[in-house]
């Protein structure tokens, strides 16, 4: 777990209030809660400042890469699952890209997304990868790096912002770690890594991530300086966009305990991007499961 957050989770706002039961109908109120109509703050979560904090170079704003985060309701009877990915794409090809999103007629290109972790890349390695050694060991590649998307006339290029490590150890065994992907360590110039900050040669904090377990409820985070982030998009000429992800469901202990009958559950997936200085989004996929 990071210092700036100690212990803690990273909740800009309420996704799990407690569950209402009426007149002792734990399904039907359960199935409410489920379905509740509202949306994530997508903003909240992507992008935050840190001022009050004793960890020096971690004040100003931040810019989420990634985040999964999984919330339980007071009385354990649901809960919440919120994910958010970055992924980058050449300003050239943004207008494809985001009109794409708003036909239905390229429904098969929505279908790559349908699955958080085909989002992000891994080493070219053939075992176990130290972390540290991979952060500043530029030369090692990445598998599925990219995404190409197919449409009638154009072929567009995604590339990923998150890189999952898997690391082993005789005392903890595999241990999966989530940290920028390789283009984004060359161009934020990132070569070091205690597990917690990502810093350049000047030793400043470029990147940090947090996790987080608390009984039912986990979170891991992995956020980037919005400054450096938004000069390498300019230099490089890319665009930052995320596809955010949340299912609403009973919980194993409702399903299990309480009506095993009745499986409440639902997931939607948003296309999310910033344009002129305002977080925009696109829900395009809404129903029981994530597949499309």
């Amino acid at each position: 777990m990071h210092p700036v957050f100690s212990d803690s989770f990273f909740y800009p706002e309420e996704l799990a209030p407690p569950i209402q039961i009426i007149k002792e109908n734990v399904s039907q109120a359960v199935e409410n809660w489920v379905q509740i109509d509202v949306t994530p703050d997508f903003p909240k979560w992507i992008e935050t400042t840190f001022s009050n904090t004793s960890e020096p170079d971690i004040k100003g704003q931040w810019t989420a890469l990634f985040q999964d985060s999984t919330f339980t309701e007071d009385t354990n009877l649901a809960e919440v699952h919120l994910q958010l990915i970055g992924l980058l794409v050449n300003g050239s090809q943004w207008k494809i890209l985001s009109d794409a999103f708003n036909e239905i007629s390229l429904e098969y290109t929505k279908r790559l997304f349908d699955h958080s972790r085909l989002l992000l890349s891994s080493p070219a390695t053939h075992t176990y990868t130290s972390m540290k050694d991979l952060v500043w060991m530029h030369w090692i590649k990445e598998d599925y790096s990219n995404m190409l998307l197919y449409d009638d006339e154009d072929i567009l290029s995604l590339q990923k912002c998150v890189c999952e490590v898997v690391e082993h150890t005789q005392s903890q065994g595999d241990q999966y770690y989530f940290n920028p992907s390789l283009v984004l360590r060359k161009g934020l110039n990132i070569q070091h890594t205690d597990y917690l900050n990502f810093t350049n040669p000047s030793g400043n904090t470029i990147c940090f991530s947090h996790r987080v377990k608390q009984s039912l409820n986990e979170q891991t985070l992995l956020f980037a300086r919005s400054e450096e982030l938004q000069d390498y998009l300019q230099k490089e000429g890319k665009q930052l966009f995320w596809i955010g992800y949340e299912y609403r469901n009973g919980s194993t202990y409702y399903n299990s305990s309480v009506d095993g009958n009745h499986y409440s559950r639902r997931a939607r997936i948003w296309f999310i991007w910033k344009e002129n200085g305002h977080f925009r989004k696109k829900l395009f996929h809404q129903g029981e499961f994530f597949n499309i």
